[in-house]
């Protein structure tokens, strides 16, 4: 279609610059929605389960403001850095999955399972070497490539509860 002579017309009496890319460079491209998913799984693969804390600086934008239930708020790579570390040193092995993930334009949702083993402090709850698995929801605002803005909500009664720091039973609003 591009090499028609009828279409080459109409595109030089457009006034539209000529085209500097290939029909298949195009196609590499992805969409803000497909960036977003990208960066979303790389925290859940390399820097969750993997420990890649350099990964952060490669994600996280300077101006980054994220929100936790159990940390409130942190700023930039360094709070989240932080924020990983925290659960890092509380649970060995940890495992982060994503079981669903969406995206529209700038903004991406994902649906996540994390497991892990309680073998350092957390929150003045000594090691209990308990297996802990937590669902949760992350919202993730992207900007020019980097998550700008985070939003996290996880199941942090279950977590005390799986760690025997709140007896099972208890209503969220004790």
């Amino acid at each position: 279609m591009a090499d028609d002579p009828e279409i080459q017309a109409a595109i030089r009496e457009s006034g539209f610059p000529k085209p500097s890319f290939t029909g298949y460079e195009v196609l590499a491209v992805r969409s803000a929605a497909e960036g977003a998913k990208a960066l979303a799984r790389r925290i859940a693969d390399e820097i969750w389960t993997q420990g890649k804390l350099g990964v952060i600086d490669e994600v996280i934008a300077d101006d980054f403001i994220g929100e936790s239930p159990t940390d409130g708020e942190f700023r930039g790579p360094d709070g989240f850095r932080q924020l990983v570390e925290r659960y890092h040193s509380a649970f060995s092995n940890v495992e982060m999955r994503i079981d669903n993930l969406v995206a529209e334009g700038n903004t991406v949702a994902a649906h996540w399972t994390a497991r892990g083993t309680h073998t350092g402090e957390l929150m003045g709850i000594a090691p209990t070497g308990r297996e802990v698995t937590v669902e949760g929801v992350q919202f993730d605002r992207v900007h020019n490539g980097k998550i700008v803005e985070s939003h996290g909500l996880f199941d942090a009664l279950g977590m005390l509860q799986q760690l025997g720091a709140v007896p099972a039973g208890t209503p969220a609003h004790a």
